[in-house]
């Protein structure tokens, strides 16, 4: 699993094979090509250059080796990735939205109203 971090170089979710994971192990989100969509079939972002941004082009978290965005903290050591549970069905999804252009200023959104679309 790949640790996924905020704008604060904390871990706020994992990523494995395609599916984006809570701390807890719980499938949240997924990838459909750079398109990131959550379990009710929302687009959510994007996930690029090791970005990934919300619909306004702000980043939100990061992923090693990110780049083409602001600069990145220096992260600590990620806990122990939890133990991923069965990922629900895959909802029924619409077509993507046009990307708008990545900004380099990081996003105030925090992480779960990022993925939860609140």
């Amino acid at each position: 699993m790949e640790p996924i971090r905020d704008r604060n170089g904390r871990v706020c979710a994992w990523l494995l094979s395609g599916v984006i994971y809570s701390l807890r192990g719980e499938a949240e989100a997924f990838l459909v090509s750079d398109c990131v969509v959550n379990y009710r079939g929302h687009h959510r972002g994007t996930l690029r250059d090791g970005y990934l941004r919300n619909s306004h082009g702000e980043p939100i978290a990061w992923v090693g080796g990110a780049t083409g965005g602001p600069i990145t903290p220096i992260p600590g050591l990620p806990p122990a990735p939890p133990e991923p549970r069965e990922s629900p069905t895959l909802p029924v999804i619409s077509v993507a939205p046009i990307a708008p252009i990545p900004s380099l200023v990081w996003s105030q959104e925090d992480w779960a109203s990022f993925i939860e679309g609140r």
